[in-house]
């Protein structure tokens, strides 16, 4: 049993006038919203991205925009990453199309965004620039370029009559899995048995 000696009981007195020794943090929100102003500000104009399909089986029905275009996209178009990049084409150059559709959709992409683009030139070496009336004019896109938008699904209604009603779907999967591994099997098994008829008549 431990020994008990003689000092004092601990009993430290930390929550008298508490209010002197607190700092309060009250501006904290408008602050953040501040700065967020303050990025958007100084950002720079935002990039054509891709359109891409989620990874995995699972989400790979959705659509998003990606990091950036294929260098494949770029040559059926005629462009190169050098142009691209210059007139605000992100490109990813680790990318790979794996599907035809993919490529259709994002060259069509890459040429509606040529055709809507206006090209500003600076005065430089073998350059005229631009006029200062259509400099004026011409802006840069703070903002998602050509963002996604949401399809609306539609949903048709259907009456159930009394053959869908006594549809049974995971049967039918569940026979047409089975006979799939059956096939082999029971082609040889028929083989056999028409080999074995065959035989007596022979003889």
């Amino acid at each position: 049993m431990a020994k008990f000696r003689n000092n004092v009981v601990p009993n430290v007195h930390f929550h008298k006038d508490w209010q002197r020794y607190i700092k309060t943090w009250f501006n904290q929100p408008a602050r953040k919203a501040r700065r967020a102003r303050k990025r958007l500000t100084k950002s720079k104009p935002n990039s054509l991205k891709p359109v891409v399909s989620c990874p995995t089986m699972r989400y790979s029905i959705k659509k998003r925009l990606g990091r950036g275009f294929s260098i494949t996209e770029l040559k059926a178009v005629g462009m190169s990453v050098g142009y691209a990049r210059s007139i605000g084409i992100a490109v990813d150059p680790r990318r790979k199309n794996k599907s035809h559709e993919s490529v259709e959709s994002n060259m069509h992409r890459l040429k509606v965004y040529k055709n809507r683009l206006q090209i500003v030139s600076r005065p430089g070496k073998g350059k005229k620039a631009t006029a200062p009336e259509v400099q004026k004019l011409v802006t840069s896109i703070r903002g998602t370029i050509m963002p996604l938008k949401p399809k609306k699904i539609t949903i048709t209604k259907k009456i159930v009559d009394k053959k869908l009603a006594n549809f049974k779907a995971y049967q039918l999967a569940r026979m047409s899995r089975r006979k799939a591994t059956l096939v082999g099997y029971r082609e040889k098994k028929a083989k056999e048995a028409a080999e074995s008829m065959d035989g007596p008549s022979k003889k």
